[in-house]
């Protein structure tokens, strides 16, 4: 699992917790919103602005936010990660 920081740019959500290539967890807020989007691009790092697919919508966009930093979390520590909070 990696989580994703964002930029902040005053949004209710500022990290994204993805596996297999979709949002599983969202922090502050909007995890109704945001869990279960699908991320289109396959490689990116800070700076990169991601292109994902909502899970209500067909149509591929473009997060307005750009990624900040990026971290590894190993699977067997993501569960007590999302414990702890």
């Amino acid at each position: 699992m990696i989580r994703v920081f964002l930029e902040d740019h005053g949004q209710d959500f500022l990290t994204w917790d993805i596996k297999d290539g979709v949002v599983v967890e969202t922090h502050p807020l909007q995890g109704w919103l945001w869990n279960g989007t699908k991320i289109i691009t396959k490689e990116f790092g800070p700076g990169a602005y991601l292109h994902i697919q909502l899970r209500f919508s067909p149509e591929e966009v473009v997060l307005n936010y750009p990624v900040e930093k990026i971290l590894f979390i190993p699977d067997d520590e993501a569960g007590l990660i999302r414990r702890v909070r």
